[in-house]
């Protein structure tokens, strides 16, 4: 069995999400050719299902009563769970807990960006008793090999595992080099229609309702210090072929009617050519499929010619990661190979042509002055973007930023990155200090709907509109929810 966990969330900033785990269901096309599995997405099965964590963060999905009935019903030998923020791995915590309640001798994996990173604190939790370093498509198939074999794993690559007491990290060197090679994602074996039916997806404002995510490349060629993600998919980029992206969306079309794509690449158009190839097969094809990118797309790629063949090939919104007005901070901070007049070119073009504008920015960096600061929150102002985030800057383990922090002292052990929050500073890294940071993130959470509404009320309407039309139904649906299940109780006989 593999799990996707519940979610955590800041309520006053963000919504509920529920996208298909493409991560497990990669895992889930190439394990079954050797086993029976199960993928339970407890975030969309239990999406109405939500729990205070502290004032302002909830966590949604199922809870560990109805986890724990799923996994003695299908009675696995091993249960995988996914791990991929930080905030996540308290959930993968109880669920090992659960699984061995269940049963001792079920065995418990879990792979992720946090895991990987952090193996050896994972094992120290007796419940969890291997660790998968990076993509774990081919690793997890190896894993149960070893296990049917008799549980020798000490030759596997990229696992970290207890061995006599002891736990030892055997270090990823491998990586899958012909991602053409692999099956797509079994989203078979997800509840497809229940993503379509909460209708928030990454992008949170979508223009069809039957969307779903796609991904093209792994990794980025481009080693920006705060992201731990180039780290994670073995510090280069690897695509897959133009023939095989189009052949999913065909696939894609045809066995669940999508009608919208959203591009998860972390750096869809780092190879312009690749991308034009992309593009002008989805019009030679015609497709007819609206599309995005929720996990940004690198700015310094773009240019005129590529915007205009993304339009014509459908695509409504580009998620721009800018990350800081500062042109300081980009080159010697964060060392991301962008010009702020390059982003501001293409912004324009991009309106010009219809494309909706959204932009990712981070405030207190290590070393940002506050003059930094507050000159990145100019340039967001003079962009005149539809949609940006402001995030607060965390160290994220694997990364390099975090790294520089440890070898000045700067971060120690007791940090803990499952309390870390994108919109909560946990330290002070900056000049700003942390109360101020977070005033000014709450603001701008604010000031993106305000701007929008006075510089363009249709957009804002078309943009806001819809989300509330949609959150308004769920509300609905989580206080019919809650009635029914206090209602139930009460009905429950004494004794």
């Amino acid at each position: 069995m593999l799990i996707f966990p519940p979610t955590r969330f800041r309520k006053r900033v963000r919504d509920k999400l529920a996208v298909p785990p493409l991560g497990v269901a990669s895992i889930a096309a190439v394990i079954r050719e050797h086993c029976d599995v199960r993928i339970l997405d407890a975030t969309v099965e239990g999406y109405h299902c939500e729990r205070k964590i502290d004032p302002d963060t909830v966590e949604y999905g199922l809870g560990g009563e109805e986890i724990g009935r799923e996994i003695r019903r299908f009675r696995p030998d091993v249960v995988g769970i996914s791990c991929i923020f930080s905030s996540q791995y308290p959930a993968v915590r109880e669920i090992c807990r659960l699984v061995k309640e269940i049963s001792g001798d079920i065995r418990t994996v879990t792979g992720g960006s946090h895991p990987t990173f952090l193996a050896r604190e994972c094992l120290g939790d007796r419940n969890l008793d291997y660790v998968i370093l990076g993509e774990g498509d081919y690793a997890f198939r190896d894993l149960l090999g070893a296990l049917r074999r008799g549980g020798e794993v000490a030759g596997l690559d990229g696992i970290a595992y207890r061995s006599r007491g002891e736990i030892r990290v055997n270090p990823k060197t491998r990586y899958i080099e012909n991602l053409d090679g692999l099956p797509l994602p079994a989203r078979d074996l997800l509840p497809m229609e229940k993503y379509f039916a909460v209708d928030i997806p990454h992008s949170i404002t979508p223009l069809k309702r039957r969307h779903t995510t796609l991904i093209t490349s792994r990794g980025c060629p481009q080693k920006c210090t705060f992201c731990p993600s180039t780290n994670f998919w073995g510090n280069r980029a690897r695509v897959r072929s133009p023939g095989s992206v189009l052949a999913e969306m065909h696939h894609l079309k045809d066995a669940w009617g999508i009608e919208e794509i959203q591009f998860e690449d972390d750096n869809l158009t780092f190879n312009p050519r690749r991308a034009r190839d992309i593009f002008q097969a989805m019009i030679d094809e015609d497709l007819r499929l609206k599309w995005s990118t929720p996990n940004g797309v690198a700015v310094w790629t773009l240019n005129e010619e590529l915007l205009d063949l993304m339009k014509e090939s459908g695509c409504y919104e580009l998620t721009l990661g800018i990350e800081s007005g500062s042109q300081e901070v980009l080159d010697t901070i964060i060392r991301k190979p962008l010009k702020i007049e390059r982003a501001f070119r293409m912004v324009e073009y991009m309106k010009q042509l219809g494309i909706r504008t959204c932009g990712f920015f981070i405030l207190g960096f290590p070393g940002e002055t506050r003059e930094q600061v507050y000159q990145t929150l100019r340039v967001i102002k003079k962009l005149k973007l539809d949609k940006y985030m402001v995030f607060i800057f965390n160290p994220l383990p694997g990364s390099g930023l975090m790294e520089m922090l440890k070898e000045r002292g700067l971060a120690n052990e007791a940090v803990s990155f499952q309390d870390m929050s994108f919109f909560r500073p946990n330290y002070q890294f900056s000049e700003v200090p942390e109360a101020e940071l977070e005033k000014l993130i709450m603001k701008e959470v604010w000031m993106t709907r305000v701007r929008l509404l006075f510089r363009n009320p249709v957009g804002f309407l078309q943009r806001y509109g819809r989300g509330a039309a949609v959150r308004f139904r769920h509300r609905v649906r989580e206080f019919t929810h809650r009635l029914v299940r206090r209602v139930s109780r009460n009905d429950e006989p004494e004794g």
